[in-house]
């Protein structure tokens, strides 16, 4: 697995257990987040990824990001522009 997509994933990793645990969410986007986690974390120490799991990581994090955190300034996700860069939730929670 290359670096930047390891990377990426603890990237999405922290950010889903940031907001899941500090974001007043729905059932649905603490799940989705959680889900999220899982998988990235995974993929973060290494594990082989068939592609379709950090997709998936990815895919449950722009869900939520999508419908709205409570507890980010933006509420518009912008997406993504390329997979070796982070998404905007992902930047601004880094700062």
């Amino acid at each position: 697995m290359p670096h930047w997509l390891r990377k990426h994933m603890g990237e999405i990793a922290w950010v889903a257990q940031r907001f899941a645990s500090d974001a007043p969410l729905t059932a649905a986007q603490r799940e989705k987040l959680v889900r999220a986690r899982e998988i990235a974390d995974r993929l973060s120490i290494g594990l082989r990824d068939t592609g379709q799991q950090s997709a998936e990581a990815v895919a449950l994090l722009c869900e939520v990001c999508a419908s709205g955190l409570p507890s980010t300034s933006s509420q518009r996700c912008e997406g993504r522009a390329d997979w070796r860069e982070p998404c905007d939730l992902i930047a601004k929670a880094a700062l």
